[in-house]
């Protein structure tokens, strides 16, 4: 994943589909731990923690479909979660 992709997408530059693309075959542990630091007590850092964990286990939880970055975005910048289970990885 590139962090210009990313950077692009959380500020509605780029689209879920072009995050979904660059983001197949990344893992956060390739990046280095300074760079990914956040407060998990502070509701803002709780819902950084949530947004990776969907994002990084899209075999377990939502798939990186288009329509789930775009939540995922939503969801950072409101705190409203809008994934239901139709965005569920099929079991």
């Amino acid at each position: 994943m590139r962090e210009i992709v990313l950077r692009q997408f959380f500020e509605g530059h780029a689209a879920a589909a072009e995050l979904a693309r660059d983001v197949v075959g990344t893992r956060v542990a390739d990046e280095p731990p300074e760079r990914w630091l956040w407060d998990t007590d502070t509701p803002d850092g709780e819902r950084v923690a949530e947004a990776l964990f969907w994002l990084g286990t899209p075999e377990i939880s939502y798939p990186l479909t288009p329509p789930v970055p775009a939540k995922v975005r939503h969801y950072l910048l409101t705190g409203e979660n809008t994934l239901g289970e139709a965005d569920l990885a099929p079991r």
